[in-house]
């Protein structure tokens, strides 16, 4: 699309609303009271909770191990420390 140029658009000081008119333009839109504003709330909200229930070894599964190691460890640092003191 091309615009008219100021110059040539009949001099200096004329009006913006007299320029050449741009055809081909189209501007589609609802009114206020036709959108739906609540439409897909509630899905939107559980998408990511269902995407992370489906992938739940992704995170479950290294939560774990990291937690038996966690355990672990400092049990045997608990350990290590009695038979330090004796």
């Amino acid at each position: 699309m091309r615009f008219t140029n100021p110059r040539m658009a009949g001099g200096i000081g004329q009006e913006l609303g007299k320029f050449t008119k741009a055809y081909g333009f189209y501007r589609i839109g609802l009114a206020p009271n036709e959108q739906k504003a609540w439409k897909g709330f509630f899905y939107g909200c559980w998408k990511p909770i269902r995407e992370q229930a489906r992938h739940w070894w992704m995170w479950a599964l290294p939560g774990t191990i990291y937690y038996l190691v966690y355990d672990y460890a400092k049990k045997e640092h608990e350990r290590w420390r009695r038979e330090k003191n004796h």
